[in-house]
């Protein structure tokens, strides 16, 4: 199972999304796959730039809290705890507010949903995709950049953000 389709079959997360964008589980799938996408290329640029440091981002991902938010989800998502964790994990992801912003004002220009909406989304989304990314490095006994390089060329790009949401769209 790809990384964002992860997200796209947990029921609770689609309906938490939906639920706060006034809107259904297909077009609130629509947003999860955007954001996901959008938070999973600042991921691989962030791991694979030697200008950044990514030891945080990292060490989130391999043995962070996250991993059993897939499977936890509806107590994740009704707990206050959903913005803090979240907060954390867009300041690795994203490492700015500015950086976050323009993640959600892309998203929003390209689902049509305002961009109020899709920036409260964020703290939602990013743990659940770090979870995602925790259970599947724990998988893959490789490199957490080297899981990333879905299409074995060495390097992370573009092409490997649309090898990984291929099978959304």
């Amino acid at each position: 199972m790809s990384l964002l389709n992860s997200l796209l079959e947990n029921k609770e997360l689609l309906g938490a999304v939906a639920s706060q964008l006034g809107t259904d589980e297909n077009k609130a799938g629509g947003v999860v796959s955007s954001l996901g996408a959008e938070l999973l290329g600042k991921v691989k640029s962030n791991i694979a730039s030697p200008d950044v440091d990514s030891s945080g981002l990292e060490s989130l991902i391999s043995g962070g809290n996250f991993g059993s938010l897939l499977e936890n989800a509806s107590s994740f998502l009704g707990s206050p705890d959903v913005e803090s964790s979240g907060i954390e994990a867009l300041s690795h992801i994203t490492g700015s507010k500015d950086g976050s912003r323009a993640v959600a004002a892309k998203v929003a220009e390209k689902t049509g949903f305002d961009l109020s909406s899709i920036k409260k989304l964020l703290p939602m989304i990013a743990p659940m995709l770090l979870g995602a990314l925790s259970k599947k490095s724990a998988g893959s006994g490789g490199s957490l950049l080297s899981m990333l390089d879905q299409d074995g060329d060495g390097d992370t790009d573009l092409g490997d953000i649309m090898g990984l949401a291929k099978n959304l769209f």
